[in-house]
């Protein structure tokens, strides 16, 4: 699964499955403020969850559809 992320401060994001995803932390994947990123899930993984510095971000999240 693909999925573009765009967020208005920093944040960081933590892959997984419903069944066993923990809470993000400061120390997960990096995204930059203004810097739309893509990643793909892979097969196993179903579920993010996202850690923000503040609380006034802004987070976009869309599904990129495979061609």
């Amino acid at each position: 699964m693909l999925f573009r992320i765009a967020v208005s401060l920093p944040v960081t994001i933590r892959f997984g499955t419903t069944t066993n995803l923990t809470t993000a932390t400061a120390t997960d994947i990096y995204i930059p403020a203004n810097t739309p990123e893509i990643f793909d899930m892979g097969h196993i993984n179903n579920a993010i969850c996202i850690y923000a510095f503040n609380a006034a971000t802004v987070v976009t999240v869309n599904l990129v559809s495979k061609n």
